[in-house]
């Protein structure tokens, strides 16, 4: 995306007020919704482990097995088959074939990953942002039995934090099939500042780069590695990502519950613009729906161009609320309520005042009270249509 389309299509600086930043965090969402759209928000990544489940040679989704049950078998499938080389040149090397062809390699069992894995363990393990300042200190890796010393970041290095930024992400497929981050942007919301666009060289080895979606190609990701402007591994760019994003920062996404699962991330204040629409429109036809710009044009996404286009969006839905509230404070339009409504008694003999309580004198007097409520009801239509109804009592034309 050209500079000259980021100056022409999308709106400038936003004015950092008060009331901006108030309605800003008045449409983050609370946790219950978060976790509704698929947020994760749990740190432990045991349970997180078990629902990812898959077969370390065929990588099929499984159950883990109960004690009493001897090997893990899938539904689908009861015979693992897979290749057991690699891809080159969209081939096989261990039997030539094509890359979606079945499996050369058959075997009555599926193998699974042992629950105490520490690897795994560390690969589906989430983060809370830290609070200002901080220090990164990794968890330990365990690759050759050597354990990585922690990492100390200076915190002069830590003193850039937004009062809201917009995020987006774009993900390749890891050799297990699960979404790998590649790509990041990251804009100030309020001055529009581009603050990270980098591509992300992923530590887990890739199936593919999802080209035609990501817009990555393996062209841009070597020349940026050879000239280390990338990030290297998730780990950094969510480092990178702590630089400018604090407990109190708003990031705002759309359909931001992926980009936080490629990061494991879990934040406290997000905004969703996908959520804000309430269905599941892409970010493309929402976009054009709400600002007429057309996005997504080229060969595959751009980040920094849906960074862009997403807070757009957000600004709209921030006027849009301001709008609401002002109008709101200036309106003078009487409410409709019909003249002098007594209060419903709390049983029929208060009402009746008399020592006739039967039954058949409390329904006769219910019947009489909902006609009184219905012709109340249609004073109030009528005030509607024209008639403007005086809370003294009686109505004026």
């Amino acid at each position: 995306m050209s500079s000259h389309q980021q100056d022409t299509w999308f709106t400038g600086t936003i004015a950092e007020t008060p009331d901006n930043l108030d309605e800003l965090l008045s449409l983050c969402h609370s946790t219950d919704r978060l976790k509704a759209h698929r947020y994760d928000l749990q740190p432990d990544p045991h349970n997180r482990i078990e629902q990812k489940l898959r077969c370390s040679n065929c990588l099929v989704r499984m159950t883990r097995p109960a004690e009493s049950e001897e090997v893990p078998t899938d539904r689908t499938r009861k015979v693992c088959f897979y290749h057991d080389g690699r891809v080159v040149a969209c081939k096989w090397t261990c039997c030539n074939g094509e890359v979606k062809s079945l499996g050369c390699v058959r075997k009555h069992h599926h193998v699974l990953t042992p629950e105490n894995d520490r690897t795994l363990q560390e690969y589906w393990r989430y983060y809370e942002t830290p609070p200002f300042p901080v220090i990164i200190q990794p968890e330990p890796t365990f690759n050759k039995g050597k354990k990585k010393k922690p990492l100390k970041l200076s915190l002069a290095n830590f003193n850039d934090c937004r009062k809201a930024v917009v995020l987006d992400c774009e993900m390749g497929v890891s050799s297990t099939k699960w979404p790998e981050l590649i790509r990041f942007s990251v804009v100030d919301f309020f001055s529009g500042e581009n603050l990270i666009d980098s591509l992300v060289f992923p530590d887990v080895h890739l199936r593919s780069l999802s080209t035609p979606w990501s817009g990555v190609t393996w062209d841009m990701m070597w020349k940026a590695v050879n000239a280390a402007t990338c990030f290297f591994g998730r780990d950094a760019a969510r480092e990178g990502l702590w630089k400018f994003v604090g407990p109190a920062t708003i990031v705002i996404m759309h359909a931001g519950e992926n980009d936080m699962n490629v990061l494991r991330c879990i934040h406290p204040r997000i905004i969703d613009t996908q959520m804000l629409e309430g269905g599941q429109v892409g970010l493309r036809n929402l976009c054009a729906r709400m600002t007429g710009i057309s996005i997504q044009n080229g060969a595959g996404h751009d980040s920094l161009e849906d960074t862009l286009a997403t807070r757009e969006i957000a600004y709209i839905f921030l006027k849009r609320h301001l709008e609401a509230k002002k109008l709101a404070a200036t309106m003078t339009t009487p409410i409709f309520l019909p003249p002098s409504v007594p209060a419903k008694p709390k049983s029929w003999a208060s009402l009746l005042g008399s020592t006739d309580s039967t039954p058949g004198a409390w329904a006769q007097q219910e019947d009489q009270w909902n006609s009184e409520e219905d012709q109340r009801a249609e004073m109030v239509d009528d005030g509607f249509d024209g008639e403007k109804i005086d809370f003294r009592g009686g109505s004026q034309a």
